[in-house]
């Protein structure tokens, strides 16, 4: 396999991870003016949970009813990210009993909004408001200091701001350092498969894997972007509709069934049927049709430059390259999802 083939192919399987990362935030309700940034910071804080090594679980996409955002270490967390520290807090009680509402549950505000906010619930606790707790210096173990501020996670909402770029980079940092291993192995066996010297091997191999590497973070980041903005939500809505369709039609065999079905659980690690299948199929095949369209445009963009401003190559050869191009990231992708069904399929629980 020549090493450009190759890099397509991981290129391909690595945009199927990469719209895993972008399915595990809640970029869908960014758009909300009065609540979207909540959900950015949600997806901030568990993010840095994750990237200082604890055990994070964001039960939240349940929508349970006053039920935790996210279990870390087996803390039940509760997000509250409001334009005051008074609102953050307020926001944690009951509009008519004037009780706490998340029994068991840790507050988390703005990280801008700590001081004041342990304060206003010590006041809380001296009045009685949060049952089973007298001591208003347990205050501090109900409020929890968030790893972001009420303006970042505004921004974080938004397309085109450091913030933004900054979650996205860490996001899809961990998919993008895959590829870098992949593209390092594969490009250094392949160059002593073909002769070359270990040392010759082995530079080649480091230059191919960071730029694999680069590419994907490109792409990851460009794509999570993108899909903040209003033509990304409504390409982002176009290709929901179609994967709909897609995975539906699919459904309806009993194959087709068995293997949605397989590829869910592989996916998430757990086991999952029908309707929850279904959907997260969909959302990971609109998602993957975002990233592999941004790798196919980041991969042309060299050839129109050499084919309308240099003159280097001919019409021709740009559809060629541009059909081997979306050939190896498809085939990438099918590769990814396929192995990780089939592995599930042949060893339940480690496929």
């Amino acid at each position: 396999m020549k090493d450009d083939e190759s890099e397509k192919g991981i290129l391909g399987q690595s945009s199927v991870f990469a719209a895993k990362e972008i399915e595990s935030t809640q970029w869908a309700k960014y758009k909300g003016e009065k609540g979207g940034h909540g959900f950015a910071a949600e997806d901030a804080n568990a993010l840095n949970d994750k990237l200082k090594g604890k055990k994070v679980d964001k039960v939240g996409t349940s929508n349970k009813f006053n039920g935790p955002d996210r279990v870390v270490n087996g803390i039940e967390i509760q997000t509250k990210y409001y334009n005051s520290a008074k609102r953050s807090i307020e926001a944690g009680f009951d509009n008519t009993t004037g009780q706490y509402r998340y029994k068991g549950q840790v507050l988390e505000v703005p990280s801008d909004q700590y001081d004041e906010a342990v304060s206003l619930m010590k006041n809380k606790i001296w009045e009685g408001k949060v049952p089973g707790v007298i001591d208003p210096d347990k205050a501090v173990e109900i409020v929890k200091k968030g790893d972001v501020t009420y303006t970042q996670a505004r921004n974080i909402a938004k397309a085109g701001n450091i913030d933004s770029l900054w979650f996205d980079i860490k996001n899809q940092s961990v998919v993008s350092s895959c590829a870098f291993g992949i593209a390092f192995v594969i490009t250094y066996a392949n160059g002593v498969w073909r002769g070359l010297s270990k040392k010759q091997a082995f530079k080649l191999a480091f230059c191919n894997a960071l730029r694999t590497g680069t590419v994907v973070l490109v792409v990851g980041v460009s794509s999570s972007q993108l899909l903040r903005t209003s033509f990304g939500r409504s390409f982002a809505a176009f290709t929901t509709k179609m994967s709909r369709q897609i995975v539906t039609k699919i459904y309806g065999t009993k194959i087709g069934k068995d293997l949605i079905e397989k590829m869910a659980s592989a996916i998430l690690k757990k086991t999952l049927y029908g309707v929850a299948a279904k959907n997260t199929i969909s959302k990971l095949l609109r998602s993957n049709i975002v990233t592999g369209t941004v790798t196919a445009v980041v991969f042309t963009i060299p050839d129109v430059y050499k084919t309308i401003i240099s003159k280097r190559i001919s019409w021709t050869q740009f559809s060629k390259n541009f059909a081997t191009t979306v050939t190896g990231i498809a085939g990438g992708f099918g590769g990814a999802a396929g192995g990780a069904t089939i592995g599930t399929l042949v060893f339940p629980g480690i496929g």
